[in-house]
């Protein structure tokens, strides 16, 4: 052994001394904590007024404003957490389905049998999917399906790609993935 080892093992015998097992014990005591504080429906309430006060963002200022109501345990992080999934809730799980069907390149419904194939579902991607499992494929072969919806007197389109991989260690699979699409929600209307 030359000195540059005994060194190393002079600094490693330090760090170890000085970080003792104490000190581990409250780091997980700490973590154990802090694992669930439930939301209590009070305070959601006092959560949105918050950010309808401050607005999205503002975590330290409706923690300061609103301590004496809130878990003292709450912090920056939890608020804006509980943001994100109540916004998740509320664009999803309580979004109707609609009616979607696929349109060719001159924007005429596909028909089948006469009649033209509705997909329900709540999103575009969704619909595309179900589209997409209604087509005969090869394996790598790739397809373009666009998908319609009509909304206040005005039809919206969707364009997709779908890729069909065969694998032998996977099952068959298909991807779908968007290449552009409109909404009458975004000031564009793109």
């Amino acid at each position: 052994m030359n000195n540059s080892d005994d060194e190393k093992i002079e600094k490693l015998e330090l760090h170890i001394a000085c970080r003792p097992e104490d000190d581990f014990r409250d780091i997980l005591a700490y973590a154990d904590k802090r694992k669930g504080i439930v939301w209590t429906p009070e305070e959601e309430e006092i959560l949105v007024e918050g950010l309808k006060k401050y607005g999205k963002g503002h975590w330290k200022q409706i923690l300061d404003s609103f301590k004496d109501d809130l878990n003292p345990n709450r912090r920056m992080k939890d608020l804006s957490d509980k943001v994100r999934i109540l916004e998740k809730q509320t664009t999803y799980q309580k979004r109707s389905k609609q009616d979607w069907w696929e349109v060719d390149q001159n924007n005429n419904p596909v028909c089948k049998m006469g009649e033209k194939v509705i997909y329900r579902a709540k999103l575009p991607y969704e619909a595309a999917f179900k589209c997409a499992y209604t087509k005969n494929y090869t394996s790598g072969e790739t397809k373009y399906i666009k998908i319609c919806y009509e909304e206040a007197g005005k039809f919206w389109y969707h364009l997709y790609i779908a890729t069909y991989h065969k694998n032998e260690n996977a099952r068959n699979r298909i991807k779908v993935r968007k290449i552009s699409g409109q909404s009458p929600y975004r000031k564009d209307g793109m």
